[in-house]
């Protein structure tokens, strides 16, 4: 099938008119009635039939209108991709991924990434929102995935990916385990695992305060792999975000949802890169996410 052709009839059918197709595609309109008659005689069936107020089309032109418009979107995607890997045969995407938001929702991400655009090695940092924030702003990373804490910034697209909910990861030991839900007042004896250095530990804590309303005791986790140890240990909970809303229990943590309100506690995931930057890596990234939390 001609391309070219099937871009004109996709054309004509969106502007419902063959003098508003030449015109925007700066051909006569002989020209391009004889391209679209090409097409049908290369296909072997009429594609639309003309009459006095225009053209009416047949169910294989509406057909094809539809698939067409698809195709023509995943040849240009195509392009780009060759284009893109011809420019970047050494490319890398530096992600910096705040800690505790999405995690299980990127690693599928990034898995299936990866598979996709393997020419691309990708390296990541996570840390608390401060330190991604800045290594974002400051070209350490190129891409920034996490929830939303102060105004957006003018110097960055700022992509919305979906919702995540607040689950608590808690010791099969711990008595609280045995929930369907936690509050925050199910948890005001229990002490709270914070992830960050010495430095930032105070932060941290004050906008467990505010965003999650918890005012006892934080014990601090350099790494979330300390923090899950932490957490078998029955030392404290863990406060997580992703798109799981039902309680999960892998034989040692429970993860349970956490509720305010009655409803469970909810927050955004984004992701923040530079503008004029590899707008083009980033936005596949931010796709893949997306798909990956529908």
């Amino acid at each position: 099938m001609n391309i070219r052709n099937l871009e004109y009839f996709i054309k004509v059918v969106d502007t419902n008119s063959f003098t508003k197709a030449a015109e925007e595609l700066f051909i006569s309109q002989s020209a391009i009635s004889q391209q679209i008659k090409a097409l049908e005689d290369e296909l072997g069936f009429p594609l639309m039939i003309r009459n006095r107020k225009g053209f009416e089309l047949t169910q294989a032109g509406k057909y094809l209108y539809i698939e067409g418009k698809n195709i023509i979107a995943n040849i240009k995607e195509i392009e780009n991709h060759v284009t893109y890997i011809s420019k970047n045969n050494n490319k890398e995407l530096k992600i910096g991924h705040v800690v505790n938001y999405g995690y299980q929702e990127l690693k599928k991400a990034l898995r299936i990434f990866s598979a996709k655009y393997p020419e691309i090695k990708i390296l990541i940092k996570d840390g608390t929102h401060d330190t991604i924030s800045a290594n974002n702003i400051n070209d350490v990373t190129d891409i920034m995935i996490g929830d939303q804490r102060k105004a957006f910034s003018d110097r960055l697209n700022n992509v919305y990916i979906g919702d995540l909910y607040y689950s608590i990861k808690i010791s099969n030991a711990n008595n609280l385990s045995t929930k369907k839900a936690l509050t925050i007042n199910d948890l005001k004896d229990q002490n709270c695992i914070v992830i960050a250095s010495r430095e930032e530990f105070a932060k941290e804590i004050e906008f467990m305060k505010t965003k999650l309303g918890f005012d006892g005791d934080c014990i601090y986790a350099t790494t979330l792999t300390e923090a899950n140890l932490m957490v078998a240990a029955n030392i404290g909970f863990l406060p997580v975000a992703s798109k799981q809303k039902e309680k999960i229990d892998d034989g040692s943590i429970a993860t349970i949802p956490l509720l305010k309100n009655n409803t469970i506690l909810r927050s955004e995931l984004y992701g923040f890169y530079k503008k004029l930057s590899d707008e083009f890596t980033c936005q596949k990234l931010i796709k893949i996410i997306k798909d990956v939390m529908e």
